[in-house]
């Protein structure tokens, strides 16, 4: 499946020293977003300066400043699924409120503990226009959730699909609530509650 930046490219690196130039000026990209918190603020010369490129090499893979740009935020979203990928399968064999306990950990870390990255980033989304590619991601983390779960013996739903949706929209609720509101409720009781509500909800009833 095609990665959420690959529209952005000018062409697709083919060689691994290319790709590594493509991340190394994504990677770049998103820093200057995240320290400088103003997508305006971001130019082309120093995210190819800090990026060990010179801008001709950048212009190589991005039209413009506006693909350079859309092509980090949707790094930042195909990053962030392809760890939940990796964290999903880590997490089989555990029991069920383990693997909860992972699944919920691994979003409160990736998206709250740093509050101003995860806000520039979701600005610069929204500025792009790319809040609907944002969803189709969402959709992505929910349809890999899926695919866990019906893989698990101890998940007793019948609405699998329906349920994983319902888990993840919740869980991005719960982490754009510690990201934007200035006194948000204690992490540490939002979390203990999520834990017992998604494994009680995927548990299903008590089994005969």
């Amino acid at each position: 499946m095609a990665s959420f930046y690959e529209r952005f490219l000018k062409k697709k690196p083919q060689q691994s020293r290319s790709r590594g130039v493509v991340e190394a000026i994504l990677t770049s990209a998103l820093d200057r977003v995240s320290r400088l918190g103003e997508p305006d603020a971001v130019s082309v010369q120093d995210v190819a300066a800090r990026a060990g490129v010179g801008t001709a090499s950048l212009y190589d893979y991005f039209k413009d400043r506006g693909d350079l740009l859309s092509a980090a935020a949707m790094k930042a979203a195909q990053d962030n699924l392809d760890a939940f990928h990796a964290l999903l399968e880590a997490s089989s064999a555990l029991p069920l409120r383990v693997a909860i306990e992972n699944v919920v950990d691994h979003a409160l870390e990736t998206y709250a503990i740093d509050p101003a990255r995860s806000q520039s980033i979701l600005r610069l989304t929204m500025r792009l226009g790319l809040m609907p590619t944002l969803a189709q991601s969402q959709a992505r983390f929910a349809s890999s959730l899926a695919d866990a779960l019906r893989q698990r013996s101890d998940v007793h739903v019948t609405d699998v699909d329906g349920a994983a949706w319902v888990v993840t929209q919740s869980m991005m609720g719960i982490v754009h609530t510690l990201v934007w509101d200035a006194n948000p409720p204690d992490r540490a009781s939002m979390r203990a509650a999520a834990v017992e509500i998604f494994t009680t909800a995927l548990a299903g009833p008590p089994q005969r």
